[in-house]
This record gives C-alpha cells, sequence and structure tokens, in this order.
C-alpha cells in the first residue's frame, strides 16, 4: 500500500445573532428556518453520495478523480492509481462530500479547497450522533491532511469568497453540558490543518448595563432552589468568552449568581478549568487578547 493512511440550534444569545451575520446562516441549524442544518448537496449523477444509496444492482461505483480511481461502496472507500491501492477506508455510513454551498462556492471532489493549488476529497463518516470529515491532498501520494470529529450540524463553508473552505463546527468541549448548544466556532485552514479563528468571533464588549436584563433573568431563574444554576447561565457567560470577553464572562457568573448561593466560586474555578481544557479556546485566546478583548 502506498502512502498515508487514516486508521442544533444556536441559543446563545447575541452570539447567534452575530454568527448568522458573518454568513454562517443554514449551516448551523437554527440560523435559517426550514433548513436541516446542511448546506444543500449537488446532484451528482457520477457519485454516489454514500453506500446505501448505490443503485441495487451495482456492488461499487468508481470515478476518475485526480488521477486516482476512487471506487466508493457500501464497504468503505478506496483510491488506486495503476491498480495500486494508495489509500482506503472502510465503514458504512461513508460519503464523498459533494455539495452546493448555500450563498456561494461548490464542493467539487478532486477541486484545491485549502488553497494550496493541491487537489482535495473529504470523506465524511457517520459516527453515532456526529460526523468525521477526514480530508485528503491528492499528489502523486494520498495523504490525510485534516480530521475533524464534528456535530451533525457541522458544515464546509466559504463565507469569504477566497475559494478556501471554512468548517462551522461546535466546540465539543461543552457538549458534555449544552449538547447542540455548544458554543459555535469556525475552523480555517492554517497550512497544516484547521484551526479556530478568533477574527470570525470576536466583537465589541457589551456595556454593563446592556447585560442587566440577563444577569436578572437568570438570578431570579426558578432552577437554583432545585437543580442548581441554569443552563442559560453557562450560555451567557460562553457567549462573551467566545466573543473575545473572558474577564467580562467571570464577571457576568459573579453578577448573575444569587446573593446568598452557595457554590459560585466552585462554579467559577469550573467554568475557567474547561475554557482552559479546550483545546479551540485556548487557540484563539491569543487572537482574544492581540484584538483588545479578554
Amino acid at each position: 500500500m502506498h502512502g498515508r493512511t487514516s486508521s442544533g440550534r444556536i441559543r446563545t444569545g447575541a452570539l447567534a445573532t452575530q454568527l448568522c451575520a458573518i454568513m454562517i446562516t443554514g449551516l448551523l441549524s437554527g440560523c435559517d428556518k426550514g433548513t436541516d442544518g446542511q448546506a444543500n448537496p449537488d446532484t451528482n449523477d457520477n457519485l454516489a453520495t454514500d453506500g446505501s444509496n448505490l443503485p441495487h444492482n451495482r456492488e461499487s461505483q468508481t470515478v476518475d478523480i485526480a488521477g486516482f480511481q476512487v471506487t466508493l461502496s457500501p464497504k468503505g472507500v478506496e483510491l488506486r492509481r495503476e491498480g495500486n491501492v494508495y489509500w482506503s477506508q472502510t465503514g458504512t455510513g461513508l460519503k464523498i462530500q459533494s455539495q452546493t454551498l448555500k450563498g456561494s462556492g461548490t464542493i467539487t471532489p478532486g477541486a484545491d479547497i485549502t488553497g494550496d493549488g493541491l487537489a482535495n476529497l473529504i470523506v465524511r463518516e457517520t459516527i453515532g450522533a456526529g460526523i468525521r470529515f477526514t480530508v485528503l491532498s491528492l499528489t502523486e501520494e494520498v495523504d490525510v491532511i485534516a480530521q475533524i470529529d464534528a456535530p451533525a450540524s457541522a458544515g464546509f463553508r466559504d463565507f469569504d469568497g477566497d475559494g478556501v473552505l471554512e468548517m462551522i463546527t461546535r466546540d465539543q468541549t461543552w457538549a458534555d453540558l449544552l449538547g447542540e448548544d455548544a458554543p459555535a466556532i469556525v475552523l480555517r485552514w492554517t497550512g497544516s490543518g484547521f484551526a479556530a479563528s478568533a477574527k470570525d468571533l470576536t466583537r465589541p464588549e457589551p456595556r454593563l448595563e446592556q447585560l442587566e436584563p440577563k444577569i436578572e433573568q437568570i438570578v431570579l431563574a426558578e432552577t437554583w432552589a432545585t437543580t442548581g444554576p441554569p443552563i442559560e447561565l453557562y450560555r451567557e457567560a460562553l457567549d462573551l468568552a467566545y466573543s473575545g470577553h473572558e474577564d467580562l464572562a467571570l464577571r457576568f457568573i459573579r453578577f448573575a449568581w444569587p446573593e446568598g448561593q452557595a457554590g459560585r466560586d466552585a462554579f467559577v474555578a469550573q467554568f475557567k478549568a474547561k475554557l482552559a481544557a479546550s483545546p479551540h479556546f485556548t487557540q484563539m485566546s491569543d487572537e482574544f487578547a492581540s484584538a483588545g478583548g479578554g
């Protein structure tokens, strides 16, 4: 074998409005009513979208992409050239990404999606309730240049029109608490992989008086007497942190914590620890600081 092988809804306050405004509409459910959160699939008669949709009288389907024979079957995906297997992946939930993007652009198998002039192929695999995107670079060899685990609502988009795709997804560090309401993030190609981009999330710091209605709502939440801090406290604090204002997020938690209610310091410590545990947030922190946030 040659080459290398590979082994919702936004409800976070103003962040939802901000992200929709920067053209991620329709890729994360909730921004565009009437969609399923995914970009519109392209009609491609030359390549089935997944093995389960192959015609019943055919076991597999093969097309030429960037000099490779790409075979998609109910058992998986295989890339060959001159009889040699360069890359393969088995699985029953595999697709070759081929779609028309909302707003602008398309994902065509074999097109350059990273801006480096090389052909790419995106293999999409359903894993549980999520998706694993494997991005291949097709040259004389087949190299895996990125592998991204994301929720089902994630998708690619070229929303600045430069021909390089961004991924709109959610920070899975918070999925255990917020599920599909985990903070939305934008992953941009860096030349060596896809990394979280702070510039797409940064916005001006709100004044404290603008936050007072939310603070009052959280202070008066009924859950304090039963299950503890309301989930809205997480959402609003994360909205601030992921728009470049971590210090204000921590102040917000303290202001929104009812007087006499135990556990505030422990909650703040847990919140800070979870931020620090997020590779995406850690990656964006320096960018936020240079932009004047934090």
